[in-house]
């Protein structure tokens, strides 16, 4: 998915001139996206605030982190993947939101629930369709992936602290 997504990233701003380019092009549909208040003011400094504090708060609500922490082999692979996690979380955060940026140029007019289907809509306006559907598809499997992880976390959560804790009372 990583790589997935940096390729998007990448062919789409090669179809619209280059990285300058497409963000020059935005900046002139919609200069308010490069502003640290965004579209409309709608990132005002409460709500700075409280993502950033939020953002802190991610990994202790996701169990299916840690579980995947306790598998690694090593020392080291424990070591590479905690330095890697928030690097490749990071970029590929960033990439759909600059995609959705640059949809701007595209489609100019998308609001509301029609603007939630730019990624899919840029892809294939600026992509093959064969990158398209891979990159749809790599979504899928990391979502599906993130589930699978979710439930196994929930199932052993539920096992380990329910099911044991009413039968030792018996």
């Amino acid at each position: 998915m990583f790589i997935l997504m940096l390729l998007a990233v990448f062919v789409i701003a090669h179809n619209l001139g280059g990285f300058i380019q497409a963000n020059q092009q935005t900046y002139e549909i919609e200069p308010q996206l490069f502003s640290r208040d965004g579209l409309n003011g709608f990132f005002t400094k409460k709500k700075w605030l409280s993502f950033m504090f939020l953002w802190s708060l991610t990994l202790p609500m996701f169990p299916q982190m840690f579980m995947r922490f306790y598998t690694s082999k090593s020392a080291k692979s424990l070591q590479i993947s905690t330095i890697l996690y928030p690097v490749v979380t990071g970029i590929l955060f960033i990439c759909p939101v600059i995609i959705g940026m640059w949809g701007h140029i595209a489609f100019p007019d998308l609001s509301g629930k029609a603007a939630d289907k730019v990624l899919p809509m840029m892809l294939t306006e600026y992509t093959s369709v064969g990158l398209t559907a891979v990159v749809m598809v790599g979504a899928l499997a990391a979502f599906m992936s993130t589930l699978d992880s979710q439930l196994l976390a929930l199932s052993s959560m539920i096992t380990r602290d329910i099911y044991f804790l009413i039968h030792s009372i018996q």
